[in-house]
């Protein structure tokens, strides 16, 4: 996406301006933004064609890497190396955005069939699969670049092409084509998940009930569709243009921008998950019996996972940068203003019936 074109020029020679960049993602989100306005079903198709050729290819070429490299052992394990507040730092900028794709499986449980069961089970084969692909790809990048130059893996903005062109033009042309190609499953995931939930909040009442509306034909939840594409194009423009300017050029204005909106929804996602666990205290005083099993997975789990996910928050946000740093900040201002409306509208609360139990 920020490297279309430098990188364009490193792997074919064809020089093009930077601007290039903005019209592959109008392209790209076009036909993304299309399926999900079409339905679940071919939104999944295809997000399941682009991911498989993606993870195909990324292990293919992680464990070619990995064979041809110098052996490094368990080096890139060392935590000793970054410290506790590099590992922290790591969890959460290490792959932007990737937490919020097993978070949007659960929106769908509406469309799913036996949803209580599908769920579960599609997150946790969506975490194995996604953490098994991040610790080969890592791997191997650090076993291709070098261990002992990994210093200097930073300084370039398209490190992935350096060590896959090794190998040849013909994998560098399949990298390239596969790792841009990646902003389609992302937008389509997004904008899936979120169409879901405004659907969700505007049946409960709490959005207007506009949004709840479904399409005649395709029964996919098209207001919300439409108002997210608005919303993504108004955003997307204004914060551009105040980034292109403030940083004094496109490069570094796209790259804030990236940076800016990733960690906003990394960190609010990670958030929301901390509010899943807190809902499951809830739920478990409601339980009618208690054995080991549900004290582990309603209140031993969601703990740990609750503070690993501060303590990730915490040492992310104290290293952040100007003007990264503002993501945080609106994070609050934002969440203060939910607070203060909730307050005010106090008495219109809603009462949900969650299996047979009312929660206000």
């Amino acid at each position: 996406m920020l490297t279309f074109a430098p990188t364009l020029d490193y792997v074919s020679g064809l020089n093009v301006p930077d601007y290039y960049s903005y019209l592959y993602i109008i392209l790209i989100s076009i036909p993304a933004f299309y399926v999900v306005y079409r339905g679940i079903k071919l939104s999944y198709r295809s997000q399941m064609v682009a991911n498989i050729m993606q993870i195909i290819f990324v292990i293919s070429i992680s464990i070619i890497i990995i064979l041809s490299s110098p052996r490094i052992g368990f080096a890139p394990f060392t935590a000793y190396n970054i410290g506790i507040k590099g590992v922290f730092l790591g969890f959460i900028t290490g792959s932007y955005l990737s937490f919020a794709g097993f978070g949007s499986i659960v929106p769908l449980g509406e469309e799913a069939k036996a949803p209580h069961k599908s769920i579960g089970t599609s997150v946790m084969l969506i975490i194995l699969i996604m953490g098994g692909i991040y610790l080969l790809g890592s791997y191997a990048m650090v076993a291709g670049w070098g261990i002992n130059s990994i210093a200097t893996f930073s300084q370039s903005i398209y490190p992935g092409f350096i060590i896959v062109s090794k190998y040849g033009k013909m994998p560098n042309y399949i990298f390239f084509i596969l790792n841009f190609f990646v902003v389609y499953p992302l937008f389509v995931t997004m904008a899936t998940a979120l169409s879901r939930n405004i659907y969700a909040m505007a049946k409960d009442g709490i959005l207007p009930l506009n949004f709840s509306k479904t399409h005649e034909k395709y029964k996919s939840p098209h207001i919300a569709v439409l108002y997210i594409v608005i919303i993504f194009s108004i955003v997307s423009f204004v914060s551009s243009i105040i980034f292109y300017y403030y940083e004094m050029g496109f490069f570094n204005g796209f790259f804030y921008d990236f940076l800016f909106f990733a960690s906003l929804s990394t960190i609010i996602t990670l958030i929301m998950h901390m509010f899943v666990n807190f809902s499951l205290y809830s739920k478990f005083k409601f339980e009618k019996s208690y054995n080991i099993g549900k004290i582990l997975t309603h209140i031993v789990l969601p703990t740990i996972s609750t503070i690993i996910t501060i303590l990730a928050v915490y040492y992310a946000i104290i290293s952040l940068t100007f003007p990264v740093i503002y993501a945080p900040i609106i994070i609050l201002i934002y969440s203060l203003l939910i607070i203060i409306i909730y307050m005010v509208f106090r008495k219109n609360n809603i009462s949900i019936n969650v299996e047979g139990d009312i929660y206000e």
